[in-house]
């Protein structure tokens, strides 16, 4: 049976597959509970950052959830997550500005080269 649900970190830069989750809408917002498997990398920078986009079922696009609470769940090397949905649209688009820019400074990266990445500052003082 393929997952149903995608973790992405709010960075965009690790994902992973939740190994059960559930989404609730009560009172306009939704809730999710899920449960990750905490030998993922993308588990590790999700609870750092406690903030993450989930796909799945119920869910247009990738919605950003903010962590409220997590703990150990019953299935070995597992964690219960439960979330609630980020309704600040100022910070949905921040993100998604700050998603893009990091993919147009990575193209760059990539075109300059590791040789030429060095940067040097001139100052010049007025007298």
């Amino acid at each position: 049976m393929k997952n149903r649900w995608t973790v992405q970190t709010e960075r965009g830069d690790h994902s992973t597959s939740a190994v059960w989750g559930a989404v609730e809408e009560a009172a306009g917002r939704k809730t999710t509970a899920l449960v990750l498997d905490t030998e993922s990398e993308a588990v590790v920078a999700i609870l750092a950052s406690g903030m993450f986009f989930l796909k799945g079922p119920g869910i247009q696009d990738s919605m950003l959830f903010r962590i409220e609470s997590s703990s150990r769940a019953r299935i070995q090397g597992c964690m219960f997550i439960k979330a609630v949905e980020v309704a600040d649209l100022v910070r949905l688009r921040e993100n998604s500005i700050l998603q893009e820019m990091r993919k147009l400074l990575e193209l760059d990266m990539m075109e300059v080269g590791p040789e030429s990445q060095s940067v040097s500052f001139q100052t010049t003082f007025a007298s």
